[in-house]
């Protein structure tokens, strides 16, 4: 087993993994890592609805302390719910919290910090933990999140509505509209409104994606872009990596200098 657990506690799930190397933390010099953070691996061990810290706290520590993991594991958290970060700062008190914009080992434009995603963060820690000094990382979860590192400064972001939680606003406030499975989805148009609403999901998410990456190349030109995120595998590639790890991998590479402290 794994000695370093990783948790990414979202809003929608708390995703829990292990570190498959068992390698000491990783050592960062001033030209990137010992070794390329994008050959490191990831086992999930399991995930829990956020939702359960909130209706059964009891029942999510419970679930959490019964995961595959190590008591003397170390292990790193990513978390976007405070109510969550308490909780499992709780149950393991020498947690290493990382995410905030004051560990990035580069210049950023950012005010209001504290507002800051821990996972965007950490989406920018990944992209300067390969080496990039510019990219776009695009996280499409409950939240699409699009990041921008330019000429290795942290510039700043734009948050929008995630492509499922959009979906299921559709259906929940719709008088005449069911809820629907999200999905990808050919072309064209329904043939009844359950077909015509999936339809339409997908392509105005997608839609929205790529008109949103089109703009910001305008703005800021032509740089690699990487997709993360629940969503991330059913956009197309177009030479961008997809990379549902990433998250992750920055959170190790945070992890990584803040152990060189």
């Amino acid at each position: 087993m794994a000695s370093r657990i990783v948790i990414d506690a979202g809003n929608s799930q708390v995703k829990i993994s292990a570190l498959k190397q068992e390698a000491a933390y990783c050592k960062f010099g001033p030209k990137g890592s010992e070794f390329l953070l994008n050959d490191l691996e990831f086992q999930p061990l399991g995930s829990i609805p956020t939702a359960n810290v909130s209706s059964d706290t009891g029942n999510f520590i419970d679930q959490i302390s019964r995961l595959d993991a190590p008591p003397s594991s170390e292990k790193i958290l990513i978390s976007v719910v405070p109510s969550v970060t308490e909780i499992i700062r709780n149950l393991w008190p020498d947690i290493l919290v990382v995410g905030q914009v004051s560990e990035l080992p580069c210049d950023h434009e950012i005010i209001h910090q504290e507002t800051m995603g821990p996972d965007r963060v950490c989406n920018i820690a990944a992209a300067l933990g390969i080496g990039l000094t510019s990219a776009v990382v695009v996280d499409a979860g409950t939240a699409t999140t699009f990041d921008l590192l330019l000429d290795g400064v942290f510039k700043g972001g734009l948050i929008s509505p995630g492509m499922e939680f959009s979906s299921r606003q559709m259906g929940a406030k719709g008088a005449m509209l069911e809820t629907f499975s999200f999905g990808k989805t050919p072309s064209t148009v329904g043939r009844h409104t359950e077909e015509a609403m999936k339809n339409g999901a997908w392509l105005a998410g997608w839609g929205s994606i790529e008109w949103t990456l089109n703009k910001l190349k305008e703005s800021y030109g032509d740089l690699p872009v990487i997709l993360t995120g629940g969503l991330s595998s059913l956009l197309p590639l177009d030479d961008r990596i997809v990379d549902p790890a990433w998250t992750l991998r920055g959170a190790v590479f945070l992890a990584g200098l803040n152990k060189q402290v």
